[in-house]
């Protein structure tokens, strides 16, 4: 639930934030969480 919530948020700070950068944060937490 914790990493649906995370995803959900990640993809509207894309629009906010550089897609490249957005990438790597995903990938770090997700990397984490799991």
């Amino acid at each position: 639930a914790q990493a649906g919530w995370l995803q959900h948020d990640f993809g509207h700070l894309s629009v906010f934030s550089e897609s490249k950068w957005n990438h790597w944060v995903h990938k770090f937490v997700i990397g984490h969480l799991k």
